[in-house]
């Protein structure tokens, strides 16, 4: 979301595409969680019925096993060309400008003040901000970054690029070509490895797991680092338009087959029909180890059919999708707020969960851009945002 829009918005449009993509599902993500959806979120209003909750899962799942993925392998495709441009100093400013500020804007502003207004209408807290502050602070167990441990993690992994590159001196300004593009067996065998990785990781770290004072979903982040580096590899290599169309509808494939059929026969087999999960986010059983496998190959299966698709049939923008491309890192940003106004506004509304979440999604997408569109051009934003 915060990589060089100069050379997203002109060579690469299908980039920027992708991320009006990825930040809608981020909105639609949470869209989720406030009706039940597995997961945490600030607010969350009822318990759907089985049938809605196994479609919820389902959305969730293919979602968490991509999205945030492939944005981090964009992060990391911009990382070098940027660094290379720039040098170590400027990068690091203008990253820690960049990222640095929202996230302490989020942990100063958004989170205390949007926790003290869900106090006021759901919890029934009578007192003032400043009480509330309070108790706020004698529970805090860390930074409360919200959605933003993604940008913290952004930072985190741009200052171990500058310190690497110190290290290598001009090593890593190869030519293009460094790596030969991966073959349809390496892809599979990448996939086990890191899924094997993510099974182990997940026996101390479970899903949903988080660290707080970290801000860190560790049952997620092998797949993160590894894809980041992917990223700057695919950048010296020129892998990201250099996949046929032909891959992405074979990956597609492979994607489909894995969530129609083996999707619910893996949560069949085990105890998700009564509602148990538990046994799939982490632990050393046969569940926990195949819910790795299973989205690993549908993360990276939907990664690179949607980087084929959108360079061969989606490399072009009108007027619309490059004002939307460029709110795309403030409607992240502040998507957590609209989505809690308007859900707390609609909460007097009897409809199904799952019709509800329908409703919810599509008009914070349309408030998130809208919003990020003009908060991106107030003079304080615009070297941020």
């Amino acid at each position: 979301m915060t990589e060089e829009k100069e050379v997203a918005s002109t060579r690469l449009q299908y980039i920027d595409n992708i991320r009006i993509l990825l930040t809608t599902l981020v909105i639609l993500h949470h869209a989720a969680a406030t009706y039940g959806a597995p997961g945490s979120w600030y607010y969350v209003e009822s318990k759907p019925d089985m049938v809605t909750f196994a479609l919820f899962s389902l959305f969730i799942a293919t979602n968490q096993a991509f999205f945030m993925g492939l944005f981090f392998i964009i992060g990391g495709f911009f990382t070098p060309v940027s660094y290379d441009r720039k040098g170590a100093a400027r990068f690091l400013k203008e990253r820690f400008l960049r990222l640095g500020i929202p996230i302490v804007f989020y942990i100063l502003i958004i989170d205390p003040f949007l926790s003290f207004f869900l106090r006021i209408s759901v919890g029934g807290f009578k007192g003032s901000f400043v009480e509330f502050m309070r108790q706020y602070l004698h529970h805090y167990r860390g930074l409360h970054v919200g959605p933003l441990w993604f940008t913290q993690s952004l930072l985190l992994f741009a200052v171990v690029y500058v310190l690497y590159r110190q290290i290598a001196g001009r090593g890593d300004k190869s030519s293009p070509g460094i790596l030969r593009k991966p073959t349809t067996k390496g892809t599979v065998v990448f996939i086990l490895i890191l899924s094997l990785v993510t099974f182990i990781v997940r026996m101390r770290f479970p899903v949903m797991h988080f660290t707080d004072y970290l801000n860190v979903y560790f049952a997620h982040f092998s797949q993160y680092v590894s894809l980041f580096i992917v990223g700057i590899i695919a950048y010296r290599s020129g892998w990201l338009t250099d996949i046929p169309i032909t891959m992405a509808k074979k990956w597609f494939g492979v994607v489909l087959f894995f969530v129609v059929v083996i999707f619910p026969v893996m949560f069949s087999l085990g105890e998700a029909k009564e509602g148990n999960i538990q046994p799939y986010l982490g632990g050393f059983c046969w569940q926990a180890f195949c819910y790795a496998v299973w989205e690993q190959f549908v993360g990276v299966g939907m990664i690179i059919g949607l980087l084929s698709l959108f360079h061969n049939k989606l490399d072009h923008q009108g007027k619309l999708f490059k004002s939307l491309a460029l709110s795309c890192y403030t409607a992240y940003i502040i998507h957590p707020v609209v989505l809690v106004l308007i859900a707390i506004a609609m909460r007097s509304i009897n409809l199904p969960s799952l019709l509800k979440f329908f409703v919810l999604g599509i008009i914070a997408v349309l408030v998130c851009f809208a919003l990020g569109g003009v908060i991106r051009k107030l003079p304080l934003a615009r070297r941020i945002l």
